[in-house]
């Protein structure tokens, strides 16, 4: 599933088009789109200002990590299983 939302509002007063994209280190839905945009990023250069967003969860609350501090979701966490991704 890929979500779009746009969104018109005063023009900045740098004349720069900003634009956002949340998704998760393992979406490989977006990955195609991902690759197709980076043309279009090319070509507007400094006229664009791109945030990337990743959605990341408490891996410690999820049960990520263990009773010794080991992650136990494997390559979905990092920092021993603090954080983890979808």
């Amino acid at each position: 599933v890929v979500r779009i939302e746009m969104a018109w509002s005063l023009p900045s007063p740098d004349d720069r088009v900003e634009y956002e994209l949340w998704t998760t280190p393992a979406d490989e839905e977006t990955k195609d789109l991902q690759m197709k945009w980076k043309d279009a990023a090319m070509a507007l250069g400094d006229r664009a200002y791109f945030t990337p967003h990743m959605y990341i969860y408490d891996g410690i609350k999820s049960g990520c990590q263990d009773e010794n501090g080991e992650n136990q979701c494997y390559n979905l966490c990092t920092n021993s299983g603090r954080y983890c991704s979808t």
